[in-house]
């Protein structure tokens, strides 16, 4: 941003929690942003079946880590602000 003639820089870190409240909810939170892309090539690749081995080993290892009141997903951001050069 500094080298493109903005000004008044500000970089604000923020981090939002998640809790969903059990594996499937959270599988199904997947398909929603981002990640959906990395499922869809994990299945083009593997097929049906193999996103299904796929999702039993993650809904394995997610269980290790589920709390009592569900599972905890922390989502760190970076928002920058800055004034906008003049022409």
């Amino acid at each position: 941003m500094n080298s493109a003639g903005f000004t008044n820089i500000q970089v604000v870190s923020e981090s939002a929690e998640f809790i969903y409240a059990d594996e499937e909810e959270w599988w199904s939170a997947l398909w929603s942003h981002g990640a959906r892309a990395d499922l869809e090539a994990i299945e083009k690749k593997t097929g049906v079946d193999g996103l299904e081995r796929f999702k039993a080993d993650v809904l394995e290892r997610l269980r290790t880590i589920k709390q009592a009141d569900g599972i905890h997903q922390s989502f760190p951001v970076l928002f920058a602000f800055a004034l906008k050069p003049e022409v």
